[in-house]
């Protein structure tokens, strides 16, 4: 049994406190926020333990696993306090702001000989999952290109606006794009170089589009929160192969669907289905299955002493260090090699 506790009582942090209770390896005892009515609302609804600040947490023996829920330009300092402290630690992404805190926070996990994970959730998507399966398999042939999409309204939901401001999210290339250009480099590996074009406000690069170079494959990912409040969240990809395509599209039901060369109509393919449960109110995903089974893999790393494989720390600096390379192409109008 891992006991965990949670650092940010908002959105993400009750969604992943949402799923460690239906976790049976994990025991949620402790959220860590510094708002008086979050710690209320959290003692209320989950029955833990609730601190205003991390120290009672991290001076804690009992307490295994510290899960870094909080605006990105705080995941440095306290993801190195964690670690510092003898905690595993799974850190939401983006791993940092910059290349610079990503590796102050691998060198961290070094020193101490705990796991840091980093939140790439896409990687947990039972959809996403599924089509990483397929594509390995290797029986629709060579993947030829991969196009993505994210499109989500303004997320002025989050606490004090934080994910509006730059300095603290880094826009919504850090933020939101960023989940493609980790997924693109989970299929396809760290690109050659990225050509991206974007529209920047002063909430940051809102929009960017980019492909990414590679030999063996095209890769073309594009995202934004530019949008109006009334369009819904969509998250899409399709990836196109020699003997058919598999399609995911948030819009569609069923949102995975894979088309093979010579058949008429679409194969449904069957998903891992996570226990019942929904991500927290107020964000821009109902779905609990990705972070479920993302916080699930995390536990049973932790639980079996075993570095955790399917995406690692330094996928996380990757996907910082390949987004950052994008908002300079963007900036530069010039193609960035990596």
């Amino acid at each position: 049994m891992q006991k965990v506790a949670v650092v940010g009582g908002g959105f993400m942090g009750k969604t992943h406190m949402t799923a460690y209770q239906a976790i049976k390896q994990a025991e949620l005892v402790a959220l860590v926020d510094a708002t008086p009515k979050v710690r209320r609302e959290v003692k209320q609804q989950f029955k833990i333990a609730a601190h205003a600040s991390i120290e009672s947490v991290l001076e804690d023996p009992s307490i295994d696993i510290v899960d870094i829920c909080l605006p990105t330009n705080l995941h440095k300092q306290y993801t190195v306090q964690a670690l510092k402290a003898g905690k595993h630690v799974l850190c939401e992404k983006p791993m940092a702001l910059t290349v610079r805190d990503c590796r102050a926070m691998l060198e961290a996990a070094k020193q101490s000989g705990k796991f840091l994970m980093i939140a790439q959730v896409l990687r947990f998507f039972p959809e996403y999952m599924a089509a990483k399966k397929i594509l390995d398999s290797g029986e629709l042939g060579k993947l030829k290109g991969m196009i993505c999409q994210r499109r989500s309204p303004a997320p002025d939901w989050a606490w004090k606006g934080w994910l509006m401001k730059p300095e603290a999210s880094g826009g919504a290339g850090l933020d939101l794009h960023i989940h493609d250009t980790d997924w693109v480099c989970y299929v396809l590996g760290r690109p050659q170089a990225v050509t991206s074009r974007g529209i920047k406000t002063k909430a940051g690069w809102d929009h960017i589009v980019t492909q990414y170079h590679y030999d063996k494959a095209l890769a073309v990912a594009e995202g934004g929160w530019n949008y109006a409040p009334s369009l819904p969240f969509r998250a899409a990809f399709m990836a196109i192969c020699e003997k058919g395509q598999i399609e995911f599209d948030t819009a569609k039901t069923p949102a995975l669907q894979l088309y093979r060369e010579g058949k008429e109509k679409p194969e449904k393919v069957r998903v891992r289905k996570a226990p019942a449960g929904k991500a927290a109110a107020g964000g821009n995903i109902e779905d609990l299955g990705g972070y479920y089974f993302e916080c699930r893999y995390f536990v049973e790393c932790c639980q079996k002493g075993q570095a955790p494989t399917i995406v690692t720390a330094k996928d996380g600096l990757q996907a910082v260090e390949v987004t950052l390379a994008e908002m300079k192409s963007a900036e530069t109008g010039r193609t960035v090699k990596l």
